[in-house]
């Protein structure tokens, strides 16, 4: 138990906190035990109540207005235009800035001809966030992708300048006075850092880009310009090759006002704060407005189960927003959507959560992460278990929270951090309390850190405990008393404990905080539950197969890859004392490995979950399998992500390993250049678990036809060139449409509402054009 006193204003009397309880259904009466209260220390003298508390904050607009900052969100003219209540109401609520996702894209305002412009999409926007006092930003008056068709490498050098002009023209000056801003030249920059491969830069070399800033400031000379790409989030080749052009376009004396920063950002290897600080800074410090343009959190590489990847996305959008208060030139923060049930994101990386809001429109933890860095509450550092009570803070409401089962209080008189606390006064017969129930947060046979802050508001100190109510199947509820202590009324008293949850099935777990006796009323703030260790999500897989995963004893079962070497080391740690390293790399494929053969079947999926990081400067880092078969080795990608020298990065990934008689299989981790060490740990493989039906496809391996089988275009046929078993595989030819390929009705065998698993192996047959 670690109780602490904070800093806090004197406004109020000595006041005796009562102890923080976590309640907890425990499986036995061990845990029933009387908590030990201090002795209620002197009150000092009372101190004043400040007379103008602040305004209580009840949504994002007001957030970001205290934090002199606007917040934004991409808006879908689909959706508006079909006049969805609930998107509508919270765009109008919680947002004041808009995006247009789509319909500002030169493609969409010229989609037939170059003479014709058709404005109805954006004009009926503009109306929209006029009548709701939205500032809006263009979006994208020079962008490669949703160009119009005839924009294209036909085009001459002379006749795309003209296009170009025309469009700028044409659309900046319509709406001049009318816009905010201008996102005037979009993602020009490769990934590669070099100037990007584009009819753009085919045809009219980098000009181009100074020639569209220039011109959409004479269409629109109210309007802020600004440069916008992805990728540069944190200090990298990319930022690098961007900052180098705009330096060029300021000391050219081209009318550029700032950059956005897209942050399309993957969870599982985000940037800290102090990476993103650091990179918007350096473009603060051009005399240029810079902002957070089209943030959204990737959480599906996250091995985790779905509370948890929630918390660690909170986290990533707290440290991004964070970033932006830390630099006085970030200006605003614009979500790319905001509900899950409206994403860009599953079409273009697959199924995800990535936005501050679920389907039917309910508030993420996310959401709270956006309130609470506005309200100047620090986000954890990286490295930091993820806190999974989203609404700790009550800096935006208080959303899962209740004292005597009736809705709770916030105000602005006391806090922690931020600017409110929740207060939960006592009846004359009812002792104060605060519950959130924290079933779905807490897994069975684990150990968690709670933390909550408490602050008597009475005129003497207040007993308080912190309790967990556990409720196990078959068995009747338990409270654990998780901490408690005796606070002042002059300042927040931290309560800190940890506590264990059973090995059995919950059934249900309050956290309850509450004070000693009736008529004794208390202030709670910055309440955290954090698991000590994260265990992968491995549902629909096995145990882990590996033997030595943590390397807490030795190296047993690891060798270096080819001629490299592994050690044990606790230079560089992610859980528990040790990690392994792998060091004397003399080619980018050497690195830790392990032989897995023993472990492992032919045609088999297995789920691969690792933590690395790299001795120095930044690289990818990858795990492979070499799977020998009677016809070679074959390298299977089993997962990779950007590593580096001061953080953990994770590797998640899925591999399916071929169906043949394997004499060999080593798992191995590769990718940085020669001489940088490779560090790994936490690493598990599992195999999935499969329980499936018959195979509905009555021909799917085309050794005799391809009955059954059709194509739209082009022909098909059972081909022996190639085959991934047997001898033969079916061969798609003529095709003369991207969309075209081998068909197979499933019609007369599935049925309607049900969930099938559709397994194929591919390859193409690439055509070389030689000029």
């Amino acid at each position: 138990m670690n109780i602490q006193n904070d800093r806090f204003k004197l406004s109020r009397t000595s006041l005796l906190v009562s102890p923080l309880l976590l309640l907890l259904s425990a499986c036995s009466d061990d845990d029933k035990k009387t908590p030990v209260v201090p002795p209620i220390p002197e009150v000092p003298p009372a101190v004043e109540v400040d007379p103008d508390p602040e305004p209580l904050v009840t949504n994002l607009v007001e957030a970001a207005n205290k934090a002199n900052k606007r917040i934004g969100t991409a808006l879908s003219h689909g959706v508006l235009s079909n006049n969805e209540t609930d998107y509508i109401d919270i765009v109008k609520k919680e947002f004041n800035y808009v995006t247009p996702e789509n319909i500002g894209k030169w493609g969409s305002i010229q989609n037939t001809s170059s003479d014709v412009w058709d404005y109805d999409a954006l004009d009926s926007m503009i109306d929209f966030v006029e009548e709701n006092d939205i500032a809006f930003k263009g979006h994208a008056l020079v962008w490669h992708r949703q160009a119009p068709s005839f924009v294209n490498g036909d085009v001459t050098a002379e006749d795309l300048t003209i296009l170009i002009n025309a469009h700028i023209d044409a659309t900046a000056a319509r709406y001049s006075g009318q816009i905010y801003a201008w996102d005037v030249a979009n993602e020009v920059m490769g990934d590669d850092a070099n100037y990007r491969d584009s009819v753009f830069f085919e045809k009219l070399d980098k000009n181009y880009i100074a020639d569209a800033f220039t011109r959409a400031h004479v269409a629109d000379p109210d309007a802020k310009l600004f440069y916008n790409d992805y990728s540069i989030d944190n200090i990298n080749a990319k930022s690098d090759a961007v900052f180098t052009m705009v330096s060029e376009l300021i000391n050219a004396e081209v009318p550029i006002h700032g950059v956005g920063f897209q942050m399309h950002l993957d969870a599982s290897n985000a940037p800290s704060t102090q990476q993103m600080t650091d990179n918007l800074q350096r473009f603060a410090d051009l005399d240029l407005d810079v902002n957070i343009s089209e943030i959204d959190v990737r959480l599906s590489a996250l091995p985790w189960d779905q509370v948890t990847k929630l918390a660690i996305q909170q986290q990533v959008y707290h440290r991004a927003v964070n970033a932006c208060m830390n630099v006085d030139r970030c200006d605003a923060v614009t979500v790319w959507g905001f509900t899950d049930k409206y994403s860009w994101i599953d079409g273009e990386f697959g199924p995800d959560d990535p936005l501050l809001y679920t389907a039917d429109y309910q508030r993420k933890p996310a959401y709270f992460a956006i309130a609470d860095a506005f309200m100047g509450i620090e986000a954890d550092e990286s490295g930091v278990m993820p806190n999974l009570i989203a609404n700790g803070n009550f800096e935006i409401g208080t959303d899962g929270w209740t004292t005597l089962g009736e809705t709770t209080t916030r105000t602005t008189e006391y806090q922690q951090n931020g600017i409110t606390s929740l207060l939960s006064s006592a009846s004359e017969d009812a002792k104060a309390t605060a519950s959130i129930d924290i079933t779905s947060l807490l897994k069975a046979n684990s150990v968690y850190d709670l933390k909550a802050w408490v602050m008597s508001a009475n005129e003497t100190t207040l007993a308080s405990s912190v309790n967990v109510i556990l409720e196990c199947v078959a068995e009747e509820a338990n409270t654990i008393v998780v901490n408690s202590a005796v606070a002042s009324n002059t300042e927040f008293t931290q309560l800190s404990s940890s506590f264990s949850v059973p090995n059995c099935e919950l059934v249900n777990a309050t956290l309850s905080v509450e004070g000693a006796d009736v008529s004794e009323d208390f202030y709670l703030d910055a309440v955290s539950l954090r698991p000590q260790a994260l265990m992968p999500n491995t549902d629909g897989f096995g145990d882990n197969l590996l033997a030595n995963s943590d390397f807490e004893i030795d190296a047993s079962g690891w060798e270096g890859y080819d001629t490299s070497a592994v050690a044990i080391t606790t230079s560089k740690v992610f859980a528990g004392s040790q990690s392994l390293v792998g060091t004397a790399r003399t080619q980018e494929y050497q690195g830790p490995s392990t032989n897995i053969l023993s472990l492992v079947e032919s045609g088999q999926t297995y789920q691969l979950f690792a933590r690395t990081a790299i001795s120095e400067g930044l690289a990818q880092v990858k795990a492979t399998i070499s799977a020998t078969c009677s016809d070679g080795v074959k390298y299977l990608g089993t997962g990779a992500t950007e590593a580096n020298s001061t953080d953990w990065s994770l590797i998640a990934g899925q591999v399916t390993l071929p169906t043949c008689a394997m004499s060999d299989a080593i798992l191995y981790f590769e990718g940085p250049a020669v001489g940088i060490d490779i560090y790994v740990d936490d690493v598990t493989f599992h195999q999935e678990k499969k329980d499936l039906g018959p195979n509905l496809v009555t021909n799917s391996d085309f050794e005799i036809n391809t009955d059954g089988w059709s194509v739209w275009g082009g022909t098909l046929a059972s081909s022996t060139n190639y085959a991934n078993t047997g001898n033969s595989s079916a061969l798609h030819s003529d095709r003369t449409g991207t969309w075209q390929g081998p068909l197979f009705n499933l019609q007369p065998f599935a049925e309607t509402g049900k969930t099938y698993e559709i397994t194929t192996y591919a390859r193409i047959k690439m055509q070389m054009k030689i000029c």
